[in-house]
């Protein structure tokens, strides 16, 4: 179940102080980068799109991530109607985003025959122990 890495990857970023230390712009370049990881590499394609995933566990929360993972298709327009759209702060455009963002990262999974999941496990495995330090508002890896 999703929800289970989930609870990982974010216990993984509270063990390293992202709630405290990461700066939101930052990590959204962050973010971005992963993004184009995707586009560069097909052969680490699964890596690509879990650590994609990664950093928007570290962004938004959880329980927020864990909802929209449940839902099976794209809300293009967030209405009064829709209970989620100001869930946890989130503003209506940043709702439509994330969610879109997900669902991208989903679609780009199935494509080449995997599922969300297993890209985040296998991103988490190649990270859980990983070490590192704050600098400037980024998370740097130790080499």
């Amino acid at each position: 179940m999703m929800d289970e890495i989930i609870d990982k990857v974010k216990q993984w970023g509270f063990d390293r102080n992202f709630h405290i230390s990461s700066n939101f712009q930052k990590q959204k370049i962050k973010l971005f980068e992963e993004c184009k990881e995707i586009i560069d590499s097909h052969p680490t394609i699964a890596d690509a799109i879990g650590d994609s995933f990664v950093v928007l566990v570290q962004m938004y929360d959880a329980n927020k991530i864990k909802r929209i993972c449940k839902e099976s298709h794209i809300i293009l327009h967030a209405n009064k109607e829709d209970p989620l759209e100001l869930a946890h702060g989130l503003n209506p455009q940043s709702e439509i985003l994330l969610r879109y963002i997900i669902n991208v990262l989903r679609s780009i999974a199935i494509q080449h025959e995997l599922t969300l999941k297993e890209c985040v496990e296998i991103a988490y495995d190649e990270i859980k122990d990983r070490k590192g330090e704050w600098n400037a508002g980024l998370y740097v890896k130790s080499e």
